[in-house]
């Protein structure tokens, strides 16, 4: 493969990875906690955009459950955004380049 064929190339790759990385950053990943009872949404940049709480769940005399619930479910969405977000990467693998 000639100089100027691998350089669109790879232009051509860094367009489609900016639009991937967009496209990650506009989605949105719904994570819980407690059956349900805790409820967040992150987006792919990691932004909370909301909260629910049930009330079962709101008990001043325990409020070590309600912090353990809120954070189980940011770890559930974030755990969804960075596995879509590798498996948009894989797509973008290099053979014979390291990192890519």
């Amino acid at each position: 493969m000639n100089m100027q064929a691998m350089m669109k190339q790879m232009q051509k790759m860094q367009t489609k990875m900016m639009s991937a990385k967009e496209e990650m950053e506009r989605s949105e990943y719904e994570g819980e906690a407690g059956s349900g009872k805790v409820k967040l949404l992150l987006t792919g940049k990691g932004e909370l955009r909301s909260i629910s709480i049930d009330k079962s769940v709101v008990d001043p005399e325990d409020v070590e459950l309600l912090e353990d619930l809120i954070l189980t479910a940011f770890k559930s969405a974030k755990e969804k955004a960075d596995q879509q977000s590798a498996a948009m990467m894989d797509g973008f693998r290099m053979p014979g380049i390291p990192g890519f």
